[in-house]
């Protein structure tokens, strides 16, 4: 399984391979070398004869964590070879591209060639539909085995087959995923973005991940229609891909029948309209800026994308506590955003409040629901613990970061971005900085907190739990 996936990455580094060569740029041969060394090693690798076809949902747990560390490594290779970053700094930036998670450490992103700034957000785009998840697409040789691999990198509070078999339901995801992306592309260019420009940042949109071209992000381009094209596919970006299929299929009320969808709807526009007024009193653009600048850092931290339009960090502090909040949020489950998800944050609300009935009605008997359908005890304990886990797993990094030396306003924020998977943050890693300042120790103690929250805790923690090995 680790062969093909490492064939898949060889054959997906020849396309930025192109573009260098295409305009003659010095990183043709950090592609060439890349493309050879991934190609070879996935070929030795699928040479082993292991029978892959019986894995069990302990072995898919380390076929997906090792498949996700090869994918990094390898595909660190060209900012190592092309870029000039050292080894903690190339593997940072690959991580955060693959986990979209956003956060880079590269300060000097114009800089860049063209070749390695279609890799940067090609990375995020193969990562956000995730690498199982395309391998199911396109390798029939799982067959039936391949529900424990897709269990085991999506976790989540659902997992939609949409479809009996499950290869052909990963195939309509990444037809509906492939679509978005070009419908989108196509907007950007009409808009006024070169394609090039237009091509990376829907690349960077559908996947949640929050990549630019550009130094200044999204703040770079003047063009109101630009931001709001963006808002609107990170909004899609953010909802379940199950019900976009849906709709295209025929079922025109999918959305509005779907109450996580509708919660994520609704936290989009109080967040939005709630910012909007401190906007206007404090900025000197005309109110429709000041409405599209709530609306785009709302939804861009709302789904994790990560894209900046505006410094947050110098807004009132009331606006600030409220994109601080969104970061415990995340999108839908079923989608490309990181963070707990809405659903899962929908159920410890209505669990809360239930708990406090309980408290004025001790006789009464209250059934949580869901769209009408009761929540089963294991599933709310699922969600309990996984919130639990996110917040001990962010304290936990947060304290390693600042036993390397950062305050702990950085290192809170940091530790939260990326276990979210969000990207920026808050202080030295703020809108308008980057990672870089973070040590070299503290960048691997971020990777594994951005694989961590990419797998949704669950799947690397195992990894790391005594039981685990003793049951193997």
């Amino acid at each position: 399984m680790q062969g093909y996936l490492l064939i898949i990455l060889s054959v997906s580094m020849t396309i930025p391979l192109l573009i260098a060569f295409k305009h003659q740029e010095a990183s043709v041969f950090a592609f060439g070398v890349s493309v050879l060394a991934t190609f070879i090693t996935g070929l030795l690798m699928k040479s082993i004869n292991i029978d892959s076809n019986k894995f069990e949902f302990q072995e898919s747990i380390l076929v997906v964590a090792g498949g996700w560390l090869l994918f990094c490594i390898f595909g660190a290779l060209p900012y190592i070879l092309g870029a000039g970053l050292n080894i903690s700094e190339a593997v940072f930036e690959t991580m955060s591209g693959l986990t979209t998670t956003g956060a880079t450490v590269i300060s000097n992103i114009e800089g860049l060639d063209k070749g390695i700034l279609f890799w940067r957000c090609f990375t995020q785009w193969i990562g956000g539909m995730g690498i199982i998840v395309l391998s199911l697409a396109i390798m029939p040789l799982l067959g039936s085995q391949g529900g424990n691999l897709y269990k085991a990198e999506v976790p989540g509070p659902t997992t939609d087959k949409l479809l009996p078999k499950l290869q052909a339901t990963a195939k309509l995801l990444w037809f509906v995923y492939l679509a978005i992306t070009i419908v989108q592309t196509i907007c950007l260019y009409i808009a006024g973005m070169n394609f090039f420009d237009s091509i990376c940042h829907a690349f960077t949109t559908v996947a949640s991940g929050g990549f630019s071209t550009k130094d200044a992000s999204i703040a770079a381009y003047d063009s109101i229609w630009i931001h709001w094209i963006l808002i609107f596919f990170m909004f899609l970006a953010g909802a379940n891909f199950a019900l976009h299929f849906r709709l295209i299929t025929g079922k025109v009320n999918v959305y509005w029948k779907d109450v996580e969808f509708r919660t994520y709807l609704g936290i989009f526009l109080f967040t939005t309209i709630a910012l909007t007024p401190p906007l206007i009193a404090n900025s000197d653009k005309p109110p429709i800026w000041a409405i599209t600048d709530s609306a785009f850092q709302t939804i861009s931290i709302l789904t994790t994308t990560g894209y900046i339009s505006a410094d947050y960090t110098q807004w009132p502090t009331y606006s600030q506590m409220l994109i601080f909040l969104l970061f415990f949020v995340g999108g839908c489950a079923g989608s490309t955003s990181g963070g707990v998800k809405v659903i899962r944050v929908l159920i410890l609300v209505r669990s809360s409040l239930g708990e406090i009935r309980k408290l004025l009605h001790p006789q009464a008997v209250f059934q949580l629901k869901i769209s009408r359908a009761p929540v089963k005890e294991e599933v709310l304990a699922k969600i309990l613990a996984f919130f639990v886990l996110f917040i001990i797993t962010i304290f936990i990094t947060a304290l390693c970061l600042a036993l390397t030396g950062h305050n702990l306003e950085t290192s809170l924020s940091a530790a939260l971005s990326c276990v979210g998977n969000v990207g920026p943050a808050f202080a030295e890693v703020g809108p308008t900085d980057n990672f870089a300042v973070i040590t070299d120790v503290g960048k691997w103690i971020l990777v594994i907190a951005m694989l961590a929250g990419r797998l949704e805790l669950f799947t690397i923690l195992l990894l790391f739990s005594r039981e685990y090995w003793k049951h193997k």
